[in-house]
């Protein structure tokens, strides 16, 4: 099933909010000689502003070669004598390609609350009261954990977690308070652990998507459920 037209709005919210970001980390360099063909720069789509030719020391025009961003193919125009030097950051994604919606219960299929425990953690870290209750019930249901809740809101690095959710909330803590210094070495820890770049992606989703909700939860003086506080931690009474 093809991305809907709400889910292609946040798509391409999504990608305009990383382009105003400029992220250090997307950045790429290469030297190569004066191609006669089109060539294919990169397996990632090109952020359409950021990309730079030198023909030795000078900077080209854009009039003087073709780049398709999407597919990040590259042909120059007018001849260059020097080496080339190619200078530009990337998209996480290849945006020539046709990506589908994804089922969300199956992004995590260790266990259910690895969600719920992404949003606990990082709504705790931005002092939200009520997405810290809320999902945290949810959170205690899934894992089957009374405790579990309390201890990732207050230190996840001590909470009775898996090494995996550990390094999945490692990296959404990272994108929660300083997703500006995010770096490739960041993904690698992630991916020790079966979590592919399609995962990721998820996990800095939630993450940046909560972070709006507590935001707008706090704004609004959103308070819990009573009930919310007990959820998971005492047997339903019959």
């Amino acid at each position: 099933m093809s991305f809907k037209k709400g889910q292609l709005v946040f798509f391409f919210f999504a990608v305009v909010a990383q382009l105003a970001l400029g992220q250090t980390t997307s950045l790429r360099e290469k030297f190569i000689l004066s191609p006669k063909d089109t060539i294919r720069l990169d397996t990632l789509s090109i952020y359409p502003s950021s990309f730079e030719v030198f023909c030795g020391k000078q900077k080209l025009s854009s009039v003087s070669y073709h780049l398709d961003h999407g597919t990040s193919r590259f042909y120059l125009i007018d001849p260059c004598s020097d080496s080339i030097k190619l200078r530009y950051r990337v998209l996480p994604m290849d945006l020539s390609k046709t990506y589908f919606r994804r089922d969300i219960s199956l992004i995590y299929a260790e266990t259910k609350g690895d969600r719920e425990m992404i949003v606990t953690t990082t709504s705790a870290a931005n002092n939200c009261l009520y997405c810290v209750v809320a999902h945290g019930a949810i959170l205690r249901i899934y894992e089957k954990k009374p405790l579990v809740a309390d201890q990732v809101a207050i230190n996840y690095r001590k909470a009775d977690i898996s090494p995996r959710q550990r390094a999945m909330l490692d990296f959404a803590m990272k994108v929660c308070l300083h997703s500006d210094q995010i770096e490739d070495g960041d993904f690698a820890p992630l991916h020790a652990h079966g979590l592919n770049d399609e995962d990721i992606w998820d996990i800095a989703a939630i993450t940046a998507f909560f972070g709006l909700s507590n935001r707008m939860a706090s704004f609004s003086n959103m308070m819990p459920n009573p009930e919310f506080y007990l959820m998971g931690r005492v047997p339903k009474q019959k």
